[in-house]
């Protein structure tokens, strides 16, 4: 069914001893990478909560980005580019 690794194992073990570490205490995503950062135990758990965290924000950019694209005036550019195209090739 599924092919389970010694990395698959290693996270998976991660994950209880951390989740045994932390049941009796309610605390934000944040800080839970603050505590692996300072506790060095869990290397694997560590890295997927920063790819986690990293997820939203790429996607928000993303989208800022395309948004900000979506207003661009592309003739307006064009036609700077162009005019500036010529200028230089009355000077060559």
């Amino acid at each position: 069914m599924f092919d389970v690794d010694a990395n698959d194992f290693c996270f998976l073990f991660e994950l209880k001893v951390l989740h045994l570490s932390l049941s009796n205490v309610l605390i934000s995503t944040f800080e839970i990478l603050e505590f692996l950062n300072v506790t060095y135990c869990y290397p694997i758990v560590s890295n997927a909560y920063r790819i986690i965290l990293i997820i939203p924000m790429t996607i928000a950019s993303a989208e800022k980005l395309r948004d900000m694209i979506e207003h661009i005036d592309l003739d307006t550019i064009i036609n700077d580019f162009t005019s500036r195209n010529i200028r230089m090739n009355c000077f060559i």
